[in-house]
């Protein structure tokens, strides 16, 4: 099956900015047909034309992280945004040696780096669930 149709794992789209970063389109042909849907399907890019949609799709990387996987620790570098397609991020962070639950992103929700965003590393630590 194509990474977007695996149960059980968080699986994300990366935009990274443009750096000559490795071009999804390649990689993942099969499938790129039901990425750019469920690209489309979020509602930041539901008015996007296609070709758009598309782009991202070329410029973008897939993650697959198993259940209870780090996709991210406080302090790591944010090159890109990043769109949950599958499965979800539990945000913690530790406090007086407590893991302390903030929300999570769930399917279809963009984190990371945004245009005209300072942010340049994690606030909290990310899990797969």
């Amino acid at each position: 099956s194509s990474p977007v149709e695996k149960n059980n794992q968080l699986i994300l789209a990366t935009i990274l900015p443009l750096h000559g970063f490795y071009n999804l389109y390649h990689y993942l042909f099969s499938m790129i047909h039901s990425l750019t849907e469920r690209l489309a399907g979020v509602p930041e890019f539901a008015q996007l034309p296609e070709t758009h949609i598309q782009w991202l799709v070329k410029k973008g990387t897939i993650q697959n992280f198993s259940d209870g996987d780090k996709v991210f620790t406080k302090g790591d570098q944010v090159n890109g945004l990043q769109v949950v397609i599958e499965g979800r991020i539990d945000l913690y962070f530790v406090r007086a040696g407590n893991q302390v639950h903030l929300g999570s992103y769930e399917p279809g929700e963009i984190l990371g780096k945004l245009p005209y965003s300072r942010m340049k590393a994690a606030t909290a630590e990310g899990i797969a669930r």
